[in-house]
């Protein structure tokens, strides 16, 4: 299962994607970056946000396919509007492959 991180500032609400420099939020309380091909790192006030890489590239096929028939329409507006959803989840402090770093 590959899987991607994002890291969300809970100050400015930035979201970003992680890479292997670091990265900093647009107040400058939150940064972080990849250690390695799957460990994350960060600092300051935020969470991580990781996705599941296939569910995400299923679900953006899915929404193509979907708009390309037009079967959307037909649905009533609370649904029509939503998209197709993906697996995604806030990885917790004490996961092994995610790190905070507290200054």
């Amino acid at each position: 299962m590959e899987i991607r991180k994002l890291l969300i500032c809970l100050d400015c609400e930035d979201i970003f994607s992680l890479e292997c420099e670091f990265k900093t939020c647009s107040c400058g309380n939150t940064k972080g970056k990849y250690k390695d091909t799957c460990t994350s790192v960060f600092i300051g006030h935020g969470r991580i946000i990781a996705f599941e890489i296939q569910s995400f590239k299923k679900s953006l096929e899915t929404q193509f396919i979907e708009e390309e028939k037009g079967e959307y329409k037909s649905l009533p507006d609370h649904l029509r509007f939503r998209g197709v959803g993906f697996c995604a989840f806030i990885v917790p402090h004490n996961a092994p492959f995610s790190h905070r770093i507290i200054p």
